[in-house]
């Protein structure tokens, strides 16, 4: 797959600053240069006051990690995403060591194991959770109050449907007073039908809670037959 080139990205940026954005998120990975590239592009954009943050999906050895994250440094970075394999746990501490940078783990926090692991050996400053890591609501309500106690962050992000969506607001609403980042959900936006009956509102780059019984929001059940996939129904069978 061909990389996103650096206009792209920008026109990108335009795009979302336009819908009330104020916190970015780039993916990197490619090599200092590139990240580099896109960092300086982006924050030219955006300007110095809003929200970035960058996600490496565990492209490098601990010593790249180290030599990029660097890098974009003097760009104002909220936290650097897993930039190491999600196994390399004293990988990510070396690196976390010898950075201001706060890192955030993602791929690594599956469970609360994971979690107060990562946070004793001073592994990371900053945990990336939704509904499925680390297991569940009860599981990321923990999350959020250990990680508080701690004094480390935690972000809110996912590509769910509308469903998954309304449960991490819901989660967002519940320990507000201890989320600091904004919340990522891009679903709406990646997905051709959220599966439910409701529009959740994400006017001017926030999100309403939705308000109702249970999450505030209904499932489509028409729209899931629609989209049900019948190889996947009979693969178990």
């Amino acid at each position: 797959m061909p990389l996103t080139d650096v206009p792209t990205i920008q026109e990108i940026t335009r795009m979302a600053l336009g819908a009330g954005i104020r916190s970015f998120r780039c993916k990197l990975g490619d090599g200092r240069t590139r990240d580099v590239a896109i960092i300086s592009a982006v924050r030219d954009l955006i300007g110095p006051d809003a929200g970035l943050r960058v996600d490496y999906n565990q492209a490098y050895a601990p010593n790249e990690a180290l030599a990029a994250i660097e890098a974009i440094a003097p760009y104002g970075i909220d936290f650097a995403e897993q930039p190491v394999r999600a196994d390399d746990f004293a990988g990510m501490t070396w690196v976390q060591s010898r950075t201001s940078v706060p890192l955030m783990a993602h791929e690594s926090a599956f469970g609360l194991r994971d979690i107060v692991t990562l946070a004793e050996m001073g592994g990371v400053r900053c945990f990336g959770l939704n509904a499925e890591r680390p297991g569940g609501m009860t599981g990321a309500l923990r999350a959020i109050d250990y990680a508080a106690a701690r004094g480390l962050d935690v972000v809110l992000h996912n590509q769910c449907g509308g469903i998954g969506s309304a449960m991490l607001l819901h989660l967002h609403a519940a320990r507000a007073a201890n989320i600091r980042h904004a919340t990522e959900l891009q679903g709406h936006l990646m997905l051709e039908h959220s599966l439910i009956r409701e529009s959740i509102d994400y006017d001017g780059g926030s999100a309403a809670v939705p308000d109702g019984p249970g999450w505030g929001v209904t499932l489509d059940e028409a729209a899931v037959d629609r989209f049900a996939r019948a190889d996947w129904i009979t693969l178990n069978a």
